[in-house]
């Protein structure tokens, strides 16, 4: 499978702002590069994999939850919403993120908890870092300054034990690629509070993510 992705690049002092292609849907992404780091300036929003294949969206509770158990990948929108989905992308389960067939673009990858932490100390700590990695809208408290330009929004995740979505406006999750154990992976979270960043969850969850350039 081949993606000719086409990139624009505007430097300015310190920052790095593009864009590609996702030759899968034609989809544009904004990118930005932190720390000789680039990065998707965005949630991703697509439904296939990178041979092709659709990643199957799972609506009710029920197939969600089964997904979960029997480690099948799938994606939904927040609460089923494709207006919440234009805005926040796409909530995946982690057996979407480390499926063989490949959930990034090419020339791209879902980011390591290594990567999460390089991006993380660029800043200092993790509540600094935090405030200029927030979008300066759509958080429901302290809103970040975005000096970034990461744009990190609170999508919220939807839970693997009873299937409902939570967190919108207050919590952004994204997932690593990095395996905890055989139930659960490590995800990097954002609070209202700027307090948190590693989360552990379980495989089933649906979660927000991001894709560094390889």
């Amino acid at each position: 499978y081949s993606d000719e992705s086409v990139e624009n690049t505007v430097q300015t002092k310190e920052i790095e702002t593009g864009s590609f292609i996702d030759s899968r849907d034609g989809k544009t992404y904004k990118t930005i590069c932190i720390n000789e780091q680039i990065w998707m300036a965005e949630n991703l929003n697509t439904d296939k994999f990178l041979n092709g294949d659709s990643i199957p969206e799972v609506k009710t509770y029920e197939n969600w939850l089964e997904a979960s158990k029997t480690g099948a990948p799938a994606w939904c929108y927040y609460e089923n919403s494709p207006r919440k989905g234009e805005i926040y992308g796409k909530l995946y389960n982690w057996f979407a993120v480390n499926d063989p067939r490949g959930l990034a673009p090419n020339g791209w990858h879902v980011a390591s908890t290594n990567e999460w932490d390089y991006l993380i100390t660029f800043f200092g700590n993790y509540e600094i870092a935090a405030k200029n990695l927030k979008s300066n809208k759509l958080w429901a408290r302290e809103c970040g300054t975005n000096e970034s330009g990461f744009s990190a929004l609170p999508g919220g995740d939807r839970d693997d034990y009873k299937g409902y979505c939570d967190g919108l406006s207050y919590e952004g999750y994204w997932w690593s690629s990095s395996e905890k154990n055989k139930d659960s992976a490590i995800s990097r979270m954002i609070l209202s509070n700027n307090e948190k960043w590693e989360w552990i969850a379980g495989k089933g969850r649906g979660q927000s993510v991001r894709c560094i350039k390889d």
